[in-house]
C-alpha cells in the first residue's frame, strides 16, 4: 500500500505544553458554550496542562502517515529515531517483570479517583503519551488485566468516553498488547477534524457506523465491518449507557455498568472470546469486541487501537507496515494469518 502524505486524519504526533493549552483552550470553549457535564472534561484538560508544564509528562514523538486500505485512511505513526528507547537488559527473567506502574500514582498525573464518580478507579493520565489527553482508567484495587470487566470497570470507562467523545479501549491480556499487570482500560481524546471534513475522526468509525446502519436496516443486532476480514463483532452502545454520564443519579450510573457489561459479555460469547485475549473498543455510538491470537505482525506490537485504524511502528517497520496494509498486520493478530 501507498502512504497518502499528508495530515487530515492524522492523530497528532505527541505534544507536551502547547498540546495541553491546545486541549485546555478546547475545554474553555466548550464549557463557555454551556455543554452538558464539562466537570471530568475540565478536570482532564487542568491536569494535562499542569504536568506538561511541570515536565511530568514524556511525550514519545511520531511522524504520521496516512494509509488507505480497504476504503479505510488508517493513520500510521512511525516514532521518530530521537525517541526510540533501548531495549532493557536484564541478568535475569525477574528483571523484565512487568511492574505495576499503578500501585502507587504519581499526585502530578492523577485527574481524579476514589471518589462518588469513579470509587473503584483511578483517572490517570498516561506518563508516555502518544496523544495528548491519552488516559489510563486503573482499578484502586489490584486485580489482574486478565481478568473479565464488570460493571464498574465499563462504566468509569463510559463516563470518560462520554465527557470527552473519545475513543475508550482495553487489552485483555499481553496477547491483547497489555503491558502491566493491573487492570486498567484506556482512553484517547477524539482529534479536532480539519474544516469542512466529515465527523468521523476516528480511522475506522466511518466503516463501523455503515456496519451499524446495514446491520440496523436488516433487524440484526450486531454487525461486522465490511473490511474486516477477520473475527470481530460490533453492536450499537444500550440506551442505558447512552443517557447516562458522570453527572448523572447514581441509580443512572448503575444501570448504564449493568447495560454496558451485559452487551459485553454478549460480544464477547459471539466472537467465541470469553476465555481467550481480545481487544475492546468503545465510543459514544458502538462497542466492538476482537479476537487475538498473537501479539504481533513481525515487529509491529498491536493493540486496541489498531483496530480502530491507529498502528504505531518503529524505524522501518513503519514503512514495511505500510507497504504490506494494515489490514495485513491486523488480520495476523486476530485471525493467525
Amino acid at each position: 500500500m501507498e502512504p497518502v502524505h499528508g495530515d487530515s486524519w492524522a492523530m497528532p504526533a505527541a505534544l507536551s505544553v502547547a498540546g495541553a493549552l491546545v486541549l485546555w483552550g478546547a475545554t474553555r470553549a466548550r464549557l463557555r458554550r454551556g455543554s452538558a457535564d464539562m466537570s471530568l472534561l475540565a478536570r482532564i484538560a487542568r491536569r494535562d496542562h499542569a504536568a506538561a508544564e511541570a515536565g511530568k509528562l514524556l511525550p514519545i514523538a511520531t511522524k504520521p502517515h496516512i494509509v488507505l486500505d480497504g476504503g479505510i485512511p488508517f493513520v500510521v505513526s512511525v516514532v521518530e529515531k530521537t525517541a526510540m528507547k533501548a531495549k532493557p537488559r536484564a541478568k535475569d527473567a525477574a528483571a523484565l517483570a512487568p511492574l505495576d506502574a499503578f500501585e502507587t500514582v504519581d499526585p502530578d498525573l492523577l485527574v481524579c479517583g476514589g471518589d462518588g464518580a469513579f470509587p473503584d478507579h483511578n483517572i490517570v493520565l498516561n506518563k508516555f503519551p502518544v496523544v495528548t489527553g491519552h488516559l489510563v482508567i486503573a482499578t484502586r484495587e489490584f486485580h489482574p488485566q486478565s481478568e473479565p470487566l464488570t460493571p464498574s470497570d465499563l462504566l468509569a470507562l463510559w463516563m470518560v468516553v462520554e465527557s470527552t467523545d473519545g475513543l475508550g479501549f482495553f487489552n485483555a491480556g499481553r496477547i491483547a498488547g497489555a503491558s502491566q499487570p493491573r487492570k486498567h482500560t484506556q482512553a484517547i481524546p477524539r482529534p479536532r477534524p480539519p474544516p469542512g471534513h466529515p465527523p468521523h475522526a476516528f480511522p475506522v468509525e466511518a466503516a463501523a457506523e455503515a456496519a451499524l446502519a446495514e446491520a440496523a436496516a436488516a433487524g440484526a443486532s450486531t454487525a461486522r465491518v465490511a473490511a474486516f476480514d477477520f473475527p470481530h463483532v460490533l453492536a450499537p452502545v444500550p440506551p442505558a449507557a447512552s443517557a447516562a454520564s458522570a453527572a448523572s443519579p447514581e441509580a443512572a450510573r448503575s444501570a448504564a455498568g449493568d447495560a454496558l457489561c451485559s452487551l459485553y459479555g454478549a460480544l464477547l460469547r459471539e466472537v467465541g472470546a470469553c476465555d481467550s485475549a481480545y481487544n475492546l473498543l468503545l465510543t459514544r455510538r458502538w462497542m466492538m469486541v476482537v479476537p487475538r491470537t498473537r501479539e504481533r505482525w513481525g515487529p509491529v506490537s498491536v493493540n486496541a487501537v489498531g483496530f480502530a485504524g491507529l498502528l504505531l511502528a518503529r524505524g522501518d517497520a513503519g514503512e514495511a507496515l505500510s507497504e504490506a496494509g494494515p489490514l495485513t498486520a491486523l488480520r495476523a493478530v486476530a485471525a493467525g494469518e
